[in-house]
């Protein structure tokens, strides 16, 4: 009889996170540096100077932009992936993608990541040939690896030896 008591008396409380379906702020191409929205503010003038009213404010007031962000404009390029971040990204900002091969040399003179990225008939702006590299916290760049080879060759070579001879 006491838990069916209990039972009537205890709410359902559901705990969620306030606000999370609305689009946000710093996400919009109208936010600007501390916290301000340019899409509302007033110009002096007399010195010519932008005047822009806080994000907040305009978020609040539902005649400007209002809690459901009547104006919100998705920032450009937010969710386009990172050339940097492709396992075909190259040393010297090159695509390895793209290229040819030097038929005297045998060399390989890849493109530049900036160029592909600004062509649409290869990579283009939405990356269509984007793979995401999974072993890049392994990558080096070549200039540390042969510092740190060149300063420390003595120590490497006499660590390779002893451990040679004693697995003898």
């Amino acid at each position: 009889m006491r838990l069916l008591l209990l039972l009537l008396f205890v709410q359902k409380v559901d705990l969620y996170i306030q606000n999370q379906h609305l689009p946000i702020c710093a996400n919009c191409k109208f936010y600007g540096p501390n916290d301000k929205c340019t899409k509302f503010g007033e110009v002096n003038i007399i010195t010519g100077k932008y005047n822009y009213e806080t994000a907040d404010s305009v978020r609040n007031d539902e005649e400007k932009c209002g809690e459901y962000a009547i104006y919100y404009k998705k920032k450009d390029n937010q969710n386009l992936p990172i050339c940097a971040n492709c396992k075909f990204y190259g040393p010297s900002d090159k695509c390895t993608k793209f290229g040819e091969v030097n038929i005297i040399t045998g060399k390989y003179n890849y493109e530049t990541a900036d160029s592909v990225r600004n062509d649409e008939e290869k990579c283009g702006e939405y990356a269509i040939y984007y793979k995401k590299n999974d072993f890049k916290f392994i990558t080096i760049p070549l200039k540390i690896t042969n510092y740190f080879f060149t300063e420390n060759y003595v120590i490497i070579l006499t660590f390779l030896f002893v451990k040679i001879f004693l697995n003898l």
